[in-house]
């Protein structure tokens, strides 16, 4: 939001136009993930976005965290189950561990292109985020999970020539 008068984006670029999906709610905590913010980084060859900037670096880090770190988790539109370790957080919307969906793969029920790789959250301490929607800073709105996902379709889509570019920078595990 731009109503606050002093420069919350100014000094937090990555918030800066971000569309954040709160994915954790309760009374200890609230963790978002920024939705369009891919990057040119993969972590084992899977395409891997900037989720926020709460984590030893995120995906700017040198070598961001290992694959099986909770700061790196996915997101999918697909109907995996809660025993395949996918959870719901919207309807049409679930998140599981990066080891989650490479088992999935690995075992034939899935391809890649079924989840997106996020680095990094947005953490908010009680209270916090309703203090900055108090002063403005954050703008709420009412989405359906498939608009979600068809707006990560269509950004992985518009961002794939440059992940697959040979200067792409690639993290192996």
């Amino acid at each position: 939001g731009t109503g606050q008068e002093f420069g919350f984006v100014l000094r937090q670029q990555h918030f800066h136009k971000c569309v954040v999906l709160l994915v954790q709610h309760d009374e200890s905590f609230t963790k978002g993930i920024i939705l369009n913010r891919p990057s040119k980084r993969m972590l084992d060859g899977w395409p891997l976005w900037c989720g926020g900037d709460v984590s030893e670096g995120g995906v700017f880090a040198e070598r961001p965290q290992s694959a099986s770190s909770p700061d790196v988790e996915c997101m999918t539109a697909r109907d995996f189950g809660e025993d395949d370790g996918c959870y719901p957080v919207v309807r049409g919307i679930k998140r599981c561990s990066f080891e989650a969906a490479k088992d999935l793969v690995d075992d034939g029920r899935a391809v890649p292109d079924d989840f997106w790789v996020f680095c990094g959250y947005c953490g908010w301490a009680p209270g916090q985020l309703a203090e900055e929607l108090k002063r403005k800073s954050w703008r709420v709105l009412a989405t359906s999970g498939s608009a979600v996902v068809d707006e990560l379709i269509q950004q992985r889509d518009a961002a794939r020539e440059t992940w697959c570019a040979p200067s792409t920078p690639s993290i192996s595990q």
